[in-house]
């Protein structure tokens, strides 16, 4: 089946986005549908991104809630997206993220002398009372604001077999019919909260327990790829 001249973006392993001329998005539709695609909205996008840690534009990316424009380094993956090793591409912005590269660097050794150019970076977060943390919440270290939320949701998981320690344990744990939610995060917050702290999020006039966590979602090292609990 020939989708389109223009080219798919690839989001996952095993899923897509597709651009073509909107006059062939019904015929496509029906294509998927009858060949056994099922649709999902773009809740189940949210989801799913939010469990790998990546950005979405108007969120982690663009403008923060301050009304000012968001560091690329005060995202995680930027160091993925952004290099420096060609010293003779002077490409636009270059001087301003090196300065974000190298406050990163800085905060990894626990500088955080000047923190002019990334004030605030993403940082995931699990919810460890019950409810929901929502875009624009905000955000408390012992008993001072110190950011926000910029998303979240309640995310599906698949339980494992059983409780797993060990990596060998881990490599052979299979994933059941059983499933449950819980509540995550992304959160722009003070470069010096350290992961493992706990914060809390203020919903609705309550402000729920939460946790700075490095990942939500475990595949780097196992054959199953499962929720962090």
């Amino acid at each position: 089946m020939q989708l389109s001249p223009e080219p798919a973006i690839q989001v996952s392993r095993s899923c897509f986005e597709l651009f073509m001329p909107a006059k062939s998005a019904g015929p496509l539709w029906d294509k998927l549908t009858a060949a056994g695609a099922k649709p999902v909205g773009l809740g189940a996008r949210d989801t799913l991104r939010l469990e790998a840690g990546l950005p979405l534009y108007g969120h982690e990316l663009g403008m923060g809630k301050d009304g000012k424009e968001i560091p690329i380094f005060a995202i995680p993956l930027a160091a993925f997206a952004v290099s420096f090793e060609d010293e003779t591409r002077n490409f636009v912005g270059r001087a301003a993220l090196e300065q974000q590269a190298a406050a990163k660097q800085r905060y990894k050794a626990e500088d955080f002398s000047d923190t002019a150019a990334v004030p605030k970076i993403v940082r995931q977060v699990r919810l460890l009372d019950k409810g929901i943390a929502r875009d624009g919440s905000e955000v408390y270290y012992q008993g001072e604001p110190v950011g926000w939320v910029t998303s979240g949701t309640m995310v599906p998981y698949w339980k494992l077999s059983e409780k797993r320690h060990g990596q060998a344990e881990l490599d052979r744990a299979t994933l059941t019919e059983e499933h449950a939610q819980r509540a995550v995060a992304f959160c722009m917050i003070a470069p010096d909260i350290p992961v493992g702290s706990e914060i809390e999020i203020e919903v609705r006039g309550r402000r729920l327990k939460a946790k700075v966590v490095l990942r939500n979602l475990e595949n780097r090292k196992v054959n199953t790829t499962y929720a962090i609990i």
